[in-house]
């Protein structure tokens, strides 16, 4: 079963993969829209849709600079190997505008961030 916790950042939360193994291999459900759905709206109190699923291999120490936009919500795991994620707050009418909290992903924790609009992350 897919679990959820808040961060300290209002509406950014972390999921918690269930991972299955055994001899023949393993299996991770990545997504399935009506569970977080009803997850994310329980949780944020906003209906969100996913349009599109992208994937970014990034060279072994590499930074990416802080990105995000005023509308996308995005949902990021990692699949292999691991990386450091920073959030963000940008939005300046917000009282928590600034306020920033960091992350471990990796393909054995199994978590998932969930990014709300108006955060920057990278």
């Amino acid at each position: 079963m897919l679990t959820v916790s808040k961060t300290d950042l209002k509406d950014v939360l972390l999921f918690q993969l269930e991972h299955h193994e055994d001899h023949r291999g393993s299996y991770t459900q990545l997504y399935r829209k009506d569970e977080y759905s009803s997850l994310i709206k329980e949780q944020t109190g906003q209906e969100v849709e996913f349009l599109e699923d992208d994937f970014a291999c990034s060279s072994k120490n590499v930074l990416r600079g802080i990105h995000g936009d005023d509308r996308t919500w995005k949902l990021v795991t990692c699949l292999s190997g691991r990386f450091y994620i920073v959030i963000v707050n940008c939005d300046e009418s917000s009282a928590d505008f600034g306020k920033w909290q960091k992350f471990i992903l990796t393909k054995e924790n199994g978590k998932q961030l969930l990014i709300p609009p108006m955060h920057g992350h990278g």
